[in-house]
């Protein structure tokens, strides 16, 4: 029925406008930092979006040593419309 919209594409920008938050790097950096304690630490992202916090937490995991592949999960929300 709505089948004509999955071709529309999902900018940042309408996004955005439909009230999507994008947070600033800046702080993305000053909230892994803080959170990210050790190289064994786990991150869940329960609403990861453009997976900002994921990425750094995943960066921040292997600087403090981790040689696994990093534990981490991320949920984006848009995914999981009906």
């Amino acid at each position: 029925m709505m089948s004509h919209l999955a071709s529309v594409p999902d900018t940042a920008d309408l996004r955005k406008a439909r009230g999507a938050f994008f947070t600033p790097d800046q702080l993305v950096s000053f909230v892994v930092d803080w959170a990210i304690r050790s190289a064994d630490d786990q991150v869940l992202e329960p609403s990861c979006g453009e997976a900002a916090f994921l990425t750094q937490a995943v960066d921040a995991l292997r600087t403090r040593g981790s040689s696994a592949t990093p534990r981490r999960w991320g949920r984006d929300p848009r995914r999981f419309r009906t």
